[in-house]
């Protein structure tokens, strides 16, 4: 079985009509795992998500109106989830998935615009306590690894300080952005230049087969109500 994961910002599935729309377009992709951000999911959503999902799902995430991050794994698919930690409420969750035998570790994180030091001090310290893990990192970290290949228009010099933090601890850990791994220098965007959708550890880079970027998901669905 091939593995597959789509990462993605939803920008609020608060509405059920449009939480029912994205489950179907993301279930149509086909898809093992899906890493969604900004999901504005609470505890006392969870129930109904699972019935709306009809799978398994982990989540962190206290706010209806911003934050939420959110792992759904394809009922289709035989998944072992497990140690699953909230390392930062609505911004990084983990988790082990055992998928055939093999085992990664998956990090979903949401960087907040401003102040997110301490996403980035949480999330260093919990990669190095487990650098045996085969980890695979996805989410919106609100800005780009490379300002010249990864952004089009726009102040080149934006989010500067929290660039060089993924960068550094890219470097530190041993992992790479994937998409530009595979792609070398070829520029392709998202709708809101957010960085490239997953990164990995260099340990797994041997059994990625490819890594595709989509349009944002306002253009990609466009009978959602994203308002």
């Amino acid at each position: 079985m091939e593995t597959s994961i789509i990462s993605m910002n939803v920008r609020g599935l608060g509405q059920k009509q449009k939480r029912l729309q994205v489950f179907q377009w993301v279930i149509e992709q086909k898809s093992t795992i899906y890493m969604l951000q900004e999901t504005h999911l609470t505890k006392n959503d969870i129930d109904q998500w699972k019935t709306d999902w009809q799978g398994d799902i982990i989540f962190s995430g206290s706010q209806l109106n911003s934050e939420g991050v959110c792992i759904l794994f394809n009922p289709k698919y035989k998944i072992k989830v497990e140690n699953v930690r909230e390392l930062v409420t609505g911004r990084i969750i983990t988790c082990e998935a055992l998928i055939e035998n093999n085992r990664f570790t998956l990090i979903n994180v949401y960087r907040p615009s401003k102040g997110s030091d301490h996403i980035f001090e949480l999330l260093n310290n919990y990669v190095l306590t487990n650098d045996e893990h085969n980890f695979i990192i996805g989410g919106d970290f609100n800005t780009t690894l490379n300002c010249t290949l990864d952004k089009k228009n726009g102040r080149s010099d934006t989010n500067k300080k929290c660039r060089n933090k993924i960068i550094q601890q890219m470097q530190n850990n041993d992992i790479i952005d994937i998409w530009r791994e595979l792609y070398g220098n070829k520029m392709q965007f998202t709708w809101h230049s957010n960085t490239k959708p997953i990164i990995h550890s260099n340990k797994v880079r041997n059994i990625i087969k490819s890594c595709t970027i989509q349009m944002d998901l306002e253009l990609i669905i466009p009978l959602f109500d994203l308002k």
